[in-house]
């Protein structure tokens, strides 16, 4: 169990030190694009306001308090799971 910690800890990281960098660092907010190895590897600046393809992309706070709850009961049950 205490793998699972280390591993989810060191993922979660991971994942805010690379969206620190290329966002805040190589400017992709100011800039919008970085093409890395176009065009397979292009970064662009987008914002998602729904689940997937502008899914409940209402802008209520209940759309967003359902998606925290679903997403906790993902991760509980996941939790058990292992």
């Amino acid at each position: 169990m205490r793998r699972l910690w280390i591993i989810a800890a060191a993922t979660f990281a991971l994942d805010q030190i690379t969206k620190l960098l290329v966002v805040q660092v190589a400017g992709l907010i100011s800039r919008g694009t970085i093409d890395v190895f176009p065009p397979y590897v292009v970064f662009r600046m987008v914002w998602n306001r729904g689940v997937n393809f502008g899914l409940m992309a209402g802008d209520g706070a209940l759309t967003k308090w359902i998606l925290i709850g679903v997403a906790l009961a993902i991760s509980g049950w996941v939790l058990l799971w292992m």
